[in-house]
């Protein structure tokens, strides 16, 4: 498993690629076919599916704050 970005990750299963991202208004999902037989710059993975739902088809409500993150028992409160 491999980790691309912030908001994404990408999952290599033997010759599957699976790359899923969050987005603003929804979930991208895209699965790959290594082409790993090619050589140099022409290899490209085939796209096997790529779906995309907003978080309204999936039944997530989204809220538009971020509660702040829990204190630690490390840390102390600042006045």
């Amino acid at each position: 498993m491999s980790e691309e970005g912030q908001n994404s990750i990408v999952l290599d299963i033997g010759n599957i690629k699976v790359s899923v991202k969050l987005q603003e208004s929804g979930v991208a999902l895209d699965v790959f076919k290594k082409n790993n037989n090619r050589i140099g710059f022409c290899r490209t993975d085939e796209v096997i599916k790529s779906s995309w739902k907003t978080y309204d088809e999936l039944g997530v409500e989204l809220k538009d704050s971020v509660p702040p993150p829990l204190a630690s028992s490390n840390t102390k409160a600042v006045e």
